[in-house]
C-alpha cells in the first residue's frame, strides 16, 4: 500500500489532536480522583473542541487511512473517557442520594404537624 501525502497529512493531524485530546482527558481524571470540580467546565468545553476536530477529520474518506500508533492512541483515549464517565456518574448518583435524603427530611419535617408552608402553629397556652 503506498502512504499518499493524504494519508499523511491525516495521521498528523490526528496525532495531534488525539495527543492534545488525552492530555486534557488525563488532567481532567486527576481532578475527579481529588474531587476537584472546578475545573470540569474548562474540560468539556476542550473536549467539545478537540471532539468537533476530530469529527471534521471522520468526514474525509479515510478507510484503512489511519496508522496504528493512532489506532492504539484511539482507544487509550477511549478508555480514558470510559474511566471519567464512570467517575462522573458515581458523583452524579451521590449527589442524587443526598439531594433524596434532604427532600425526605424536609418533607418529613413539614408533615409533622408544627407548621405547614407558610403557616405556624401557636400555642396561646401559657
Amino acid at each position: 500500500m503506498t502512504i499518499t501525502q493524504e494519508t499523511l497529512r491525516l495521521n498528523s493531524e490526528l496525532s495531534f489532536i488525539l495527543d492534545e485530546l488525552s492530555g486534557v482527558v488525563e488532567e481532567e481524571h486527576e481532578c475527579l480522583e481529588t474531587g476537584d470540580q472546578r475545573q470540569l467546565p474548562h474540560f468539556a468545553k476542550r473536549k467539545m473542541q478537540l471532539f468537533s476536530q476530530l469529527s471534521q477529520l471522520a468526514t474525509i474518506d479515510n478507510q484503512g487511512m489511519i496508522s496504528e500508533e493512532n489506532q492504539s492512541a484511539l482507544t487509550d483515549v477511549n478508555s480514558l473517557l470510559k474511566s471519567n464517565m464512570d467517575k462522573l456518574n458515581f458523583r452524579i448518583r451521590a449527589i442524587d442520594e443526598i439531594t433524596t435524603t434532604i427532600e425526605t427530611a424536609v418533607r418529613d419535617g413539614e408533615s409533622d404537624g408544627t407548621y405547614k408552608a407558610g403557616h405556624f402553629r401557636v400555642s396561646l397556652k401559657p
